[in-house]
């Protein structure tokens, strides 16, 4: 079964990587924003693939996207890892502003500080409903710089 893939980028143009860049990062790597790879968020680093439960992996690594410590909660950071449980590792995107929400709380992912900048992490936080938060995948459009 196809399972659609590609870069995610944030509001601001940021793309989503791997704090240690390369398609072997270390168990329990944290997810950074970055525009330092490119803002095409096309590397092959940099693309993810989003499957049919709603779990997204680290297309190159084979790692899955979890949540730090395994609770998606209050400012836990979202991390690559080769296993963790699935059934807290699913996500679904929010029509309108496109976020990413933890479909097992409801949390949604944010900038660590609230705003997407260089080497800021990945976080889960309750709130859900602002432009910032945008996480695009899939048919990218140019950057807006």
């Amino acid at each position: 079964m196809y399972c659609p893939e590609s870069g995610i980028r944030s509001y601001g143009d940021y793309c989503i990587a791997p704090n240690n860049a390369g398609c072997s990062p270390p168990d329990g790597t944290y997810l950074i924003f970055t525009k330092k790879r490119g803002l095409g968020c096309n590397a092959t680093d940099l693309i993810f693939v989003l499957d049919w439960d709603g779990v997204i992996h680290h297309k190159c690594s084979k790692k899955v996207i979890c949540p730090e410590s395994n609770n998606p909660t209050y400012g836990k950071k979202l991390m690559l890892k080769d296993k963790c449980d699935l059934s807290i590792s699913k996500y679904v995107r929010l029509p309108g502003n496109n976020a990413l929400q933890n479909s097992k709380n409801n949390y949604c992912v944010h900038p660590n500080g609230g705003w997407p900048g260089e080497g800021v992490h990945l976080v889960h936080w309750p709130s859900c409903d602002s432009e910032r938060l945008k996480l695009d995948f899939f048919d990218l459009d140019s950057p807006t710089v």
